[in-house]
């Protein structure tokens, strides 16, 4: 099984495509928390209105999230690659994440 994913930030994309990214992927309750619905808070104010006052009235808060998002995606990676999945990432920034062929002893 293959998936193909975005990769923010190798070839940027625009940020619009980037909202809708992040909102085709969301399963709310399934694969979201506190802290990555915070961030696509932040990620949607920034966006739509330029600005999001809690950056500048508890910014601790905000990084506070945002690093705990950062931390649970590197889990999840690190997880994938645990289960026997490699990723590579193509020239248009797309992250694909393929199952290792596993070698059958054979008995």
């Amino acid at each position: 099984m293959i998936y193909n994913v975005k990769l923010l930030g190798l070839k940027m994309k625009n940020s619009r495509q980037s909202i809708e990214d992040m909102l085709k992927f969301r399963d709310f309750p399934n694969n979201t928390c506190p802290a990555s619905r915070h961030v696509q808070m932040i990620a949607e104010e920034v966006y739509g209105i330029g600005d999001y006052p809690l950056l500048r009235d508890d910014p601790q808060h905000c990084a506070t999230s945002i690093a705990s998002v950062v931390s649970s995606l590197y889990q999840a990676r690190s997880f994938l690659l645990s289960l026997g999945y490699s990723w590579s990432i193509d020239n248009d920034g797309n992250i694909e994440w393929k199952k290792d062929a596993q070698e059958i002893d054979p008995v």
